[in-house]
């Protein structure tokens, strides 16, 4: 237990001496208000916030042996957990972006639209995310979690051009986390919303320009005849019955070993399962994993080409179903509608990856 006691305090003495910006998350309160631009977080910031999960995993893994406590989640009570902080974008984030993507050198010119824009802002207001979950009240243990499922929406891109988001003054990230929790098969999952909001010239109020919707499942065991699939959940929704789409031929897609390093720089997940192969198999994974978003940038660059129109209001609704183990040959198959493209990334002619791009309405 004294070895357990020494982790405890390891980042909260971090916390003291070296990063006092990251205190109000360390507190009780559920309303949490950031100083700084999630791309101002350093590495002692990515120390302290991960052993925060590793004390939180190693704390649970304690309780449930000699507890024997229900991992079944149950409602609370109170408000949402939430966070504000500003949002700065500058050329260094879109010179990461393009190197992940293994695209062109950054120029004075070069713009990003269409779905290559959505990703760009997803990693950049992903530590948003990341942040609100290291909060005390949290009740998801981030090591071991899986993000599941992605709705990403580009709501102005008018005003998220590259020139406009590296001069803007006093954008902020709202991030929430629903109190909802749905059981399901393999635990629970929860969703969590990130905003971008961008001032106004002629007023004191702010528009959403960017939002995100994350759900993410935690790992549990749940009593058989509970659990509900999220098939289940979702069957009688519109998008239930859907026609076989006539995919493209397919085109191939490269993820490194080293690419999750690359990715995470950017959007600061340095969660284990992404930077260590010993990790992910102590979590239950064959090795180390990819971003899924990341896979996804990759392809918006074959997908991109698809769109009617890449400066018209977007969104993206990617699920990942099976983790992506680097390094990893894919294949791309796209299928084109008239309102919507539809597309999938196979690993040994498996979906991992599928998702839709489209206009928002």
């Amino acid at each position: 237990m004294a070895g357990i006691s020494v982790i405890a305090a390891f980042p909260l003495l971090l916390l003291v001496f070296k990063c006092s910006h990251l205190r109000p998350i360390w507190k009780h309160g559920r309303q949490i208000k950031l100083e700084f631009s999630p791309n101002d977080l350093s590495g002692i910031d990515i120390v302290v916030v991960m052993a925060v999960f590793l004390w939180r995993s190693l704390k649970y893994s304690i309780l449930s042996t000699c507890m024997r406590i229900s991992e079944e989640p149950k409602s609370r009570s109170g408000d949402e957990l939430s966070l504000v902080m500003p949002f700065r974008v500058t050329r260094a984030d879109l010179d990461a972006y393009l190197r992940a993507i293994r695209d062109q050198p950054v120029t004075a010119n070069v713009e990003l639209v269409g779905s290559q824009l959505l990703l760009f802002l997803s990693a950049l207001s992903e530590p948003a995310m990341l942040l609100l979950l290291a909060h005390p009240a949290c009740r998801v243990r981030p090591l071991g979690a899986v993000n599941v499922r992605n709705r990403i929406e580009l709501l102005r891109p008018e005003i998220c051009t590259v020139q406009a988001l590296t001069s803007f003054d006093g954008a902020f990230l709202t991030a929430r986390l629903s109190k909802d929790l749905r059981t399901v098969r393999r635990g629970f999952e929860v969703d969590l919303v990130v905003s971008l909001h961008i001032p106004s010239k002629d007023s004191h109020e702010s528009t959403i320009a960017f939002r995100q919707h994350f759900t993410i499942l935690q790992f549990g065991k749940i009593h058989a005849g509970i659990a509900t699939t999220s098939a289940e959940q979702r069957r009688d929704g519109p998008h239930s019955v859907v026609a076989t789409p006539a995919w493209s031929d397919s085109k191939p897609l490269t993820v490194e070993h080293n690419d999750p390093g690359s990715w995470a720089r950017l959007c600061k997940d340095y969660n284990p399962i992404h930077t260590s192969a010993l990790a992910a198999k102590l979590f239950g994974f064959p090795g180390k994993l990819a971003h899924g978003n990341h896979v996804g940038a990759l392809a918006a660059k074959y997908i991109a080409s698809t769109l009617a129109d890449q400066n018209d209001p977007l969104f993206m609704e990617i699920t990942f179903k099976r983790p992506v183990v680097v390094p990893a040959q894919l294949d791309l198959r796209v299928s084109s509608d008239v309102d919507v493209t539809r597309f999938q990334i196979l690993d040994k002619n498996k979906v991992s990856i599928e998702g839709t791009v489209g206009q928002l309405k």
